[in-house]
């Protein structure tokens, strides 16, 4: 635990040569880290910094969604939180990252990612028109 702290604090410090040592490991590994280095940097940063690989995968995956997923995900934006899902809506938006539960149950959208949510939702509906 105290090796990912302390490269955790390396990268944050020195990003460039972070960049650097991991581009000399060997590809697969290479990918691997950086891959998950863009998909914590957003959520490090706050909510703003999302990577632009994790905006076109919500991007992406929104527009596999029907009608009624898209309307309760309205629903939970209006609200703030998730109240009786149907099951398979709830299993396609888990499925995809978009909410959360916990031990009492569906919460809600995930926190990071409301304000890519709704960008996602008006883009729907612009689109719809």
């Amino acid at each position: 635990m105290l090796v990912i702290a302390a490269f955790l604090v390396w990268w944050g410090l020195a990003p460039e040569s972070v960049d650097s040592c991991i581009s000399r490991l060997p590809n697969p590994t290479a990918r691997r880290i950086r891959r998950s280095l863009e998909w914590t940097s957003g959520l490090i940063e706050g909510d703003d910094s999302l990577s632009n690989e994790r905006k076109r995968y919500f991007r992406e995956s929104f527009k596999t969604l029907d009608k009624n997923d898209i309307d309760y995900i309205r629903q939970m934006l209006i609200t703030g939180h998730a109240h009786n899902p149907p099951n398979d809506t709830w299993l396609r938006l888990k499925t995809i990252g978009l909410v959360e539960s916990d031990y009492s149950g569906p919460i809600g959208i995930k926190q990071e990612l409301t304000q890519l949510v709704g960008d996602l939702l008006k883009e729907y509906e612009n689109d719809q028109n």
